[in-house]
């Protein structure tokens, strides 16, 4: 998450449609070089040219990856070659983008050109908490996510410093992950943190 002093709410959430969108509503606004951090945002950029050195206008779709069919609309009219929209309006799971490049002018000259994105994955949601067994003075706690590796997994005893939990197998970097949490026989509370390569998290308690 980018710490500087930038705008970090949708310029123009009422826009027509379910993607709303990061760019300054008009170029009078004095933003359009910064770059703009939002969580749950997502930023497409793409490079065209025309041999004729027109000025070209863009247009980008989405559809499931398992609907080939199903283009629906995303922004029409485009000027500049990216687009940042809120990818929170989507379900999980994994899409494409199509994009259509065109003169500016319209006309029965006017020419197009499309690509199709590479597969783009969309997640929301954290990791899972599955089977737990406690032995000893230890927590074995399985966890899991549909979609994402898991990134980070930490645990903090009764509200003090989060300390990271090294993993059965040694390397943090799978969907199903076994830890092993030791616990202290003085704690009375054990917080677990989890969080995915989407940056999806959550907080658990394991004890009382």
């Amino acid at each position: 998450f980018n710490p500087a002093p930038q705008v970090y709410a949708p310029a123009h959430p009422d826009r027509v449609g379910i993607f709303t969108t990061l760019e300054p509503a008009s170029a009078d606004s004095g933003s359009r070089t910064k770059a703009l951090w939002k969580m749950g945002y997502r930023t497409l950029r793409w490079s065209a040219e025309d041999p004729n050195e027109d000025s070209l206008l863009y247009r980008l779709q989405f559809r499931p990856e398992d609907a080939p069919e199903a283009w629906l609309p995303v922004v029409d009219g485009l000027e500049e070659s990216h687009f940042s929209f809120d990818a929170t309006t989507l379900p999980d799971g994994i899409y494409r983008f199509r994009l259509t490049a065109m003169d500016r002018e319209e006309g029965p000259d006017r020419l197009t050109d499309r690509r199709i994105s590479e597969p783009v994955l969309v997640d929301h949601t954290p990791p899972a908490v599955g089977e737990q067994t406690r032995r000893g003075g230890a927590w074995w706690i399985e966890i899991l996510d549909e979609l994402n590796p898991i990134r980070t997994a930490e645990y903090s005893v009764d509200a003090r410093e989060w300390k990271p939990i090294e993993p059965e197998d040694g390397l943090l970097d799978g969907r199903r992950e076994t830890l092993r949490v030791e616990v202290p026989e003085e704690g009375k509370i054990v917080m677990l943190r989890l969080m995915d390569a989407a940056l999806n998290s959550i907080t658990l308690e394991l004890t009382r």
